[in-house]
């Protein structure tokens, strides 16, 4: 082959590759772009006014972040280690929609703010995912391109939003189970570069403590799922590492314990003994203290949960694990010895959500859970199943011991599962319309007591106002952001009237 025939080759290779990175960024952004219209139209939830106001029950936590005031003085309050995602949630509330409504009316400046929260939400999670699949955010690689591409496929927000959702509806879900997942990740980043890659990511110490302690607090500090979910991937890591070391080293679990990589120590001890502080203020919660039921009955009520995580919403979630298997077993039985981490990733993915699910009964019962298991509450354990699909999707499309037939095979089954998860995420458009012709009419009206004409429907709250006493907090918010000059109380008169 001739020095130009060679050149011409590279230049055609790096050409296509050229053309295949622009199309995964411009399906990518039309993605999001598409994600951000759906968070628009989703109605805004009861939860808001809790944190916005904030209401009373809530105050004491503003006063008290990490709960050691709580502790002195014995008297127990409202989510003691919950403080960052109601702040966070109090700040941005009580700024965004003002600062949008230099460009629209205060009633969309409510929507707009939400789905921009919401896609920041969903850019940072694939970002974040895609930075651990390629050992960084190489931004400009046609694999961390594919990368985002895939993730963002499979991170529904409206098709299988209910069983494999990252992003809740509900934007106070969202700044209690889908932030708090994105400070975890960023806590743990630098650990899995090292542990997992050999890389180090922060090289300057100063950095790399101010880095940890910040997303340390923030971790431990914004939900109940957060600590739990450290304690259990804790627990896992170290199961995994004197496996490992036994195996493969010696069975001496002094000399394991004196080897052990310094990195473990810098963050995974912190991170366990805060995650511990954190659920122990959680006892304290003086919401949703349900003991009706016993923990024997909640044990009794997760296969129940569990089998409806499998076959309800579409079998979202029975999908996407069968996908996982799929995956696992083509790693085995085409390349062992290559494949042998990527395989047992999936098994190590697999104890975590064993024993993550067998502790989930010890976090009570709430009637909206009525089987302990939900999307919500499993949402860790659905990150790690869409995380492993794509890493082991790429280690398999990347794998130069397949025949090119096999490739082709594989390739193209990978894109009809892209196309089917983007088809799936259905529009969903104009589920907030009833809501905004409400507000438009509370808006209008000259009184302060508002018998609202139109369909009855939810207006910042689970359920639909059926009295003015119903409409209190929300009224109170729509005065906070403009929407009525006065506080007005609104109801829907009953319907045989």
């Amino acid at each position: 082959m001739s020095g130009n025939t060679f050149k011409k080759q590279i230049t055609l290779s790096k050409r296509w590759r050229s053309i295949l990175f622009l199309l995964c960024v411009g399906i990518f952004l039309t993605d999001i772009s598409y994600s951000f219209v759906q968070h628009y139209n989703e109605p805004l939830d009861g939860d808001m006014g809790e944190s916005v106001l904030p209401l009373d029950y809530i105050k004491p936590l503003y006063q008290d972040p990490t709960g050691v005031k709580m502790l002195v003085s014995g008297e127990p309050h409202a989510a003691p280690n919950r403080f960052f995602s109601h702040y966070l949630m109090y700040g941005t509330y009580r700024s965004l929609p003002f600062f949008i409504q230099n460009f629209t009316d205060p009633i969309h400046s409510l929507y707009y703010s939400n789905a921009i929260c919401k896609t920041a939400m969903q850019i940072l999670l694939v970002l974040l995912l895609s930075a651990i699949v390629c050992c960084g955010f190489h931004l400009k690689k046609l694999k961390f391109a594919f990368s985002c591409l895939f993730f963002s496929a499979l991170m529904q927000t409206c098709g299988f939003t209910r069983c494999i959702g990252l992003i809740d509806p509900s934007i106070t879900y969202s700044f209690f189970f889908a932030l708090p997942l994105i400070f975890l990740i960023f806590y743990l980043l630098p650990f899995i570069f090292r542990e997992f890659y050999n890389k180090k990511m922060i090289r300057n110490g100063v950095v790399e403590v101010v880095y940890s302690v910040s997303f340390l607090f923030l971790t431990c500090f914004s939900g109940s799922i957060n600590p739990a979910v450290a304690v259990v991937a804790i627990l896992v890591l170290l199961i995994r590492y004197f496996h490992n070391y036994f195996l493969n080293v010696s069975l001496s679990l002094i000399k394991a314990i004196r080897n052990m990589p310094s990195h473990y120590y810098r963050f995974l001890l912190p991170l366990g003994l805060l995650s511990l502080y954190s659920l122990y203020l959680g006892t304290y919660n003086t919401m949703w203290q349900d003991t009706s039921v016993s923990l024997s009955e909640r044990y009794a009520l997760l296969p129940q949960g569990f089998l409806r995580m499998f076959i309800t919403y579409s079998g979202g979630f029975g999908i996407l694990f069968l996908l996982c298997v799929i995956n696992y077993l083509v790693i085995r039985f085409s390349n062992p010895e290559k494949g042998r981490e990527t395989r047992s990733m999936f098994l190590w993915i697999l104890c975590f959500s064993v024993i993550y699910i067998v502790l989930l009964p010890f976090g009570g019962y709430r009637p909206y859970r009525p089987y302990i298991i939900r999307y919500d509450t499993i949402m860790p354990i659905s990150c790690l199943l869409i995380f492993y699909y794509v890493y082991s999707s790429i280690f398999l499309l990347r794998q130069n011991d397949f025949r090119l037939s096999r490739k082709i095979i594989y390739g193209v089954w990978t894109a009809v599962v892209v196309l089917f998860f983007f088809l799936k995420d259905t529009p969903r458009t104009y589920r907030n319309n009833l809501e905004i012709a409400a507000l438009r009419e509370i808006q209008a009206s000259p009184s302060n007591t508002v018998v609202l004409k139109g369909t009855p429907t939810s207006i910042i709250s689970w359920k639909k106002p059926e009295n003015e006493a119903e409409s209190e907090v929300a009224g109170r918010l729509l005065k906070l952001w403009k929407v009525t000059n006065t506080k007005k109380r609104f109801y829907f008169p009953p319907q045989n009237q």
